[in-house]
């Protein structure tokens, strides 16, 4: 029995928590004929873009499911992945997952992808040497070749949820795939919320735009449409009652849902829909801590911890946190799958919804988080797992003056410069948080963090942060490094005296590594030649041809 508002008992008809679980489509309609009709229209050798877009909860990933469900294997390839907040800094993260959701022994190209990302090619020199700065994009084609190939085949459906969470290189590729959908019979269907909203995904975006890609919003549900929904879950024999209940939820199917179960519950009717905290109402937040308490204390451990690791996690780094064997946490995984708080279908276990794993994390309180995820990054160092899973931990975990922190967001940040600068530029930015300004490291984290930031092509960023580094440098390399960076920076933005000027005094610079003189001296020709002063371009470069070979570049 449920309560209303004034505290009278409301009877209920449980229809089943399988349906809570997994309730209808209400609502949809139009949104899920736009769907289905990009899917036809790739059938008959048009492929497409559609973006759906909305807040937490709105139906997203549901639209998509009802949409997924009719499309045969035997007449499309489908390949879906979502992205992960913590796994930002995963180059190409999403776009590879969604690959290899669906990849086959014959898909030897992702090995490529593979060897690419892991730096087992000759391509792989640092970026800060002055190579590897075109590995996406080398990463992008590997990519776009392996897509084009299964397009051959049949049409193709790529599924990318949660696009705010993406990493900068998926990005990139989601623009580069989005230019060839149209001929090659490619849906590529993304979903995300209209915040966190980074610049490159607003580039994206306005990409997509320019591709005429599809964009549907979701927005609340009407009022007969929640009374539908919550009736989906819950049978209330007074429909004023339930209208009204039904109308505080906002329209938001995953409110209402929750609505339904709290009132399957037997709990207040006037509690399950009162509006309350920030971002989400009371009624949710106490709904979701309410079946978390109907835990074991085994379950809620592994769950606390599993929100620290992010809205999914893999079961062997779970154990490892935990330092427990998998036989004593697959029950407590177990117990959590048949509350509805996780999905163990397959790996990597997943919360069933972003606000299940949020309001948890949020409920650990912010100094506990901070140990949590510092630990965690320790254990995970432990098992061996690479540097830029832990570095996120890292980051969330450390406090100022952490060395060992310090260096390894310095070392997560060297990893994937070459291949996401723009993450790197976020780890160097933290590790420079952490450093101590009199310490001669520091220059050297400002510089690398400069020139990250002038590889993901944020040059206003990159001359503040040079200047910044230039004031405490002492040693001649990363003197020379950090005006190389003003250079560009300045080149980017037009100011081609002032590149002139400090590429120069780069190339005079003592004690530059093998090869970047040379580089430095081409920079040097480039400058020379678009201001008008012709014989000295000609002077520097061939200066800069007698550089390389002495060099061996």
């Amino acid at each position: 029995m449920a309560h209303g508002p004034t505290g009278e008992r409301l009877p209920t008809t449980l229809r089943g928590m399988g349906d809570a679980r997994h309730p209808p489509l209400v609502g949809r309609q139009a949104e899920l004929s736009a769907l289905h009709h990009a899917l036809s229209e790739a059938e008959r050798g048009r492929g497409g873009v559609v973006v759906i877009e909305g807040e937490a909860g709105i139906g997203k990933t549901r639209l998509i499911e009802e949409a997924v469900a009719v499309v045969p294997t035997s007449r499309f390839s489908v390949r879906r992945a979502a992205a992960e907040e913590l796994e930002r800094v995963l180059p190409f993260g999403v776009m590879v997952n969604a690959l290899r959701s669906g990849a086959t022994d014959g898909d030897r190209r992702l090995g490529a992808v593979d060897d690419l990302l892991a730096g087992r090619r000759a391509e792989e020199a640092s970026p800060l040497s002055g190579g590897g700065g075109e590995i996406r994009y080398r990463v992008v084609e590997e990519l776009l070749a392996l897509i084009e190939k299964l397009a051959l085949e049949k049409p193709v459906l790529i599924v990318l949820e949660d696009l705010h969470w993406a990493d900068p290189s998926s990005l990139l590729a989601v623009r580069a795939l989005a230019r060839r959908a149209v001929p090659l019979r490619i849906v590529l269907m993304c979903s995300l919320r209209p915040f966190p909203r980074t610049a490159e995904l607003s580039a994206a975006l306005d990409a997509l735009r320019s591709e005429s890609a599809t964009f549907l919003r979701l927005g609340p549900l009407d009022d007969e449409e929640a009374v539908a929904l919550v009736r989906s879950v819950v049978d209330l024999d007074r429909s004023e009652r339930l209208r009204e209940l039904a109308a505080r939820a906002g329209g938001n199917p995953l409110f209402l849902v929750e609505l339904g179960r709290v009132l399957i519950a037997g709990a207040s009717a006037d509690q399950a829909a009162s509006p309350g905290g920030i971002p989400l109402p009371r009624s949710l937040r106490e709904a979701i801590l309410d079946r978390y308490r109907s835990l074991s204390d085994e379950a809620f451990r592994a769950l606390q911890l599993g929100a620290v690791l992010g809205s999914s996690f893999e079961v062997a780094d779970l154990v490892t946190c935990l330092n427990r064997s998998p036989m004593e946490v697959l029950p407590a995984l177990e117990e959590a799958e048949r509350a509805g708080v996780v999905t163990l279908e397959e790996e990597p276990v997943r919360f069933r919804h972003d606000l299940l794993q949020g309001v948890l994390y949020e409920e650990i309180g912010r100094a506990a988080r901070r140990v949590l995820h510092r630990d965690a990054a320790r254990a995970l160092a432990a098992a061996g797992r690479p540097v830029e899973v832990i570095a996120p931990h890292v980051a969330i975990g450390a406090s100022t003056g952490d060395i060992e922190a310090m260096e390894w967001l310095r070392r997560a940040g060297r990893r994937v410069a070459a291949r996401a600068p723009s993450v790197a530029a976020d780890f160097l930015g933290r590790a420079l948080e952490l450093s101590d300004p009199a310490d001669p490291v520091t220059a050297e984290i400002g510089a690398e963090l400069a020139v990250s930031l002038a590889l993901a092509g944020q040059p206003t960023e990159a001359l503040a942060r040079a200047h910044d580094a230039l004031a405490l440098a002492r040693d001649p390399a990363t003197v020379g490094l950090l005006r190389w960076v003003l250079g560009s920076a300045s080149a980017v933005l037009g100011r081609l005296t002032d590149a002139l000027h400090y590429t120069e005094l780069a190339a005079r610079e003592e004690g530059l590594p093998p090869g970047r003189r040379a580089r430095l001296l081409a920079d040097v020709s480039q400058w020379r030649f678009y201001t008008g002063d012709v014989d000295e371009a000609e002077t520097a470069a061939h200066s800069t041809v007698a550089e390389g070979r002495r060099s061996g570049d």
